[in-house]
């Protein structure tokens, strides 16, 4: 082998792209300093520490529900459900994808703190990607989709009520984000 044969590694970047880089870098860091200063940051975490509990007390062998939800897969379905529609929701009414990150996160970190094992099924769970289709596939009525998910998740497909209460832990976690929201009264 000779020299000629041999390349070695260089950044193709050249300056003006490291420049472009360092400028989203700083606009971010920017965008972000304005939100911690403003008190959107604060606000966005209070939102996911509350969604937090709610998420803990839904999943709580506590929690008034029908017996037939009450079986640790379907516990764990409701979990499931739930946090997909706690970050949907956060997705689409925060004002921005920098404070919806911030809730999200908090959220998660403050679910891993109550080291719930029901938490970490949750959290490994692959359904989410059948919430995500139900949403995805565009249908008139996207909670009545969710139900039927729901539903087939909890291996009771075409279940009235279990389609029911899936389109209603769906609504009411993004009724209760939106109403969140609109209380936090983010700054613009």
């Amino acid at each position: 082998m000779e020299d000629e044969d041999i390349k070695i590694f260089t950044s193709d970047r050249s300056a003006e792209d490291r420049a472009d880089v360092n400028s989203e870098v700083l606009n971010t860091v920017e965008l972000m300093d304005r939100e911690r200063q403003n008190g959107n940051s604060t606000k966005a975490r209070v939102i996911g520490k509350h969604l937090a509990k709610l998420f803990m007390e839904e999943i709580s062998p506590d929690y008034p529900r029908d017996e037939m939800f009450r079986s640790g897969a379907v516990v764990q379905q409701i979990g499931v459900l739930f946090l997909f529609t706690a970050e949907t929701a956060v997705n689409i009414y925060f004002p921005s994808s920098t404070l919806s990150t911030i809730a999200i996160a908090t959220l998660h970190n403050q679910l891993e703190d109550f080291k719930s094992k029901v938490y970490r099924d949750v959290y490994e769970s692959s359904a989410y990607s059948f919430y995500y289709l139900s949403i995805r596939k565009g249908s008139d009525n996207v909670s009545r989709s969710i139900g039927e998910a729901f539903a087939m998740l909890c291996q009771k497909e075409g279940n009235v009520d279990f389609r029911r209460e899936g389109c209603t832990i769906y609504k009411t976690v993004m009724n209760e984000v939106e109403e969140l929201v609109k209380k936090a009264n983010f700054a613009v």
